[in-house]
């Protein structure tokens, strides 16, 4: 069996010295920056934004904490199947490579795809079997066109890589096809508004609470007196003790304040608004992102769990699935079809009451059997759970029917002979 030992995780193409990289291993992933402040050139400038980071945490933690299960096509239906392929099913979900765990995998490529664009994984293959799935820096990647036809991937690491060897997600692409664009470089001005507003709020938390200060006296004062005055009133009132000391005049002088304070900059409805960005810019819920809002009832926040799981997590987990599928299963083998699936049931489950009373409808309606309902709980299954049963009294279908023919809706049901 060959093994290409350049998709080996421990043995880069300049990993062991030498290169682009001399001295360096794989775990040496720091990126050379030019200029930090550049968000078009390097969007890792934007994490100096907190409502930035909170939304990459949100993201990549839910996507990567539900199980990612392999379903096989019966019928007009899907219905899981991971003992097909359990080779896959544990590298996606338990050990990514000898170094990840799949939980750590899947959030770095998520959130290096929400922060550059695009994020990668090399495909270690023995034969025809994968055996591992090794990140590669996002930074140090290149797409080019093939002379013989498609595009093949560059890497300083790995060197030339074919396209069925290497995962590629991608954010949404609005110029360049099969390359996605970072949204941090596409809103890098409300990024960059964000990052200003952190620090303007930095410098006002420095200064003291008041804004600037006038001090109006009847006395002639000379230049030399008014650096004085100045100076003393900026050496007792400055930093964090002169914010309590109160301020004493005399000789009918006044003090008054005229430029704005820190309170009247309306600061939390700035915060407020750069929150608000940063949610548009990712799909985020605003409330996931800590905004500073206390009128949201448990019915809004439930209501935006579900929005955030259909309209922001979906397409997150729309691209992982589609990309495995395409690089990972087979198509076909044995007129099966198969797909991944993330499984994010966990994510919209209202409180126990909640969850209880819609099983027992499902469970009453017959759409599910009780042990169903039980595993969805995280129970274990009962001795006879698997029957479906229906209406309230919890009836095998054939006894339901023969109620309603005879029309006793409170019967048991009891065979003949056992009243």
């Amino acid at each position: 069996m060959k093994l290409n030992l350049r998709k080996l995780f421990k043995i880069t193409k300049f990993g062991t010295g030498g290169g682009a990289y001399e001295g360096t291993a794989w775990w040496n992933w720091e990126k050379p920056v030019v200029n930090p402040d550049d968000l078009l050139a390097n969007p890792l400038a934007a994490l100096g934004h907190t409502p930035i980071v909170r939304a990459l945490q949100v993201v990549a933690n839910d996507l990567a904490r539900v199980p990612l299960r392999i379903e096989c096509k019966k019928g007009n239906h899907y219905e899981v199947d991971d003992g097909a392929y359990p080779e896959l099913h544990e590298i996606l979900n338990e050990s990514a490579n000898s170094f990840y765990s799949s939980y750590e995998f899947k959030g770095w490529l998520t959130r290096s795809m929400m922060l550059w664009g695009n994020a990668f994984a090399l495909i270690s293959r023995w034969g025809d079997e994968v055996r591992e799935l090794i990140p590669v820096r996002p930074w140090d990647i290149t797409m080019l066109p093939d002379p013989k036809g498609g595009w093949y991937y560059r890497s300083g690491e790995y060197g030339d890589i074919a396209p069925r060897d290497i995962i590629h997600l991608r954010m949404p692409t609005y110029g360049r096809m099969l390359w996605g664009d970072s949204p941090i470089s596409l809103g890098r001005k409300a990024a960059t508004l964000g990052l200003q507003q952190e620090e303007a709020g930095r410098s006002a938390f420095a200064m003291p609470g008041l804004g600037k200060i006038a001090i109006t006296t009847k006395e002639t004062m000379g230049g030399e007196a008014v650096r004085k005055m100045q100076q003393s009133f900026i050496g007792a009132h400055s930093g964090p003790e002169g914010m309590l000391r109160p301020i004493v005049v005399q000789n009918e002088s006044d003090v008054k304040q005229v430029g704005q304070s820190l309170t009247d900059q309306d600061w939390i409805a700035a915060r407020n608004f750069s929150i608000h960005q940063v949610a548009q810019l990712y799909g985020v819920p605003p409330m996931m992102l800590y905004t500073m809002q206390t009128d949201t009832s448990v019915g809004q926040i439930a209501e935006q769990s579900r929005q955030y799981v259909d309209g922001c997590l979906s397409q997150y987990t729309s691209t992982w699935a589609s990309e495995l599928a395409y690089k990972l299963l087979p198509s076909g083998i044995d007129g099966e079809h198969y797909r991944f699936s993330f499984d994010t049931t966990t994510l919209v489950r209202g409180t126990f009451n909640e969850q209880v009373a819609a099983l027992q409808i499902a469970v009453q309606t017959g759409v599910m059997t009780r042990n169903e309902a039980r595993e969805m709980m995280g129970f274990p299954p009962i001795e006879g759970g698997d029957e479906v049963l229906i209406g309230p009294n919890l009836l095998p279908p054939e006894m339901n029917n023969e109620q309603a023919e005879s029309g006793d809706s409170d019967s048991p049901g009891l065979p003949e002979g056992d009243e």
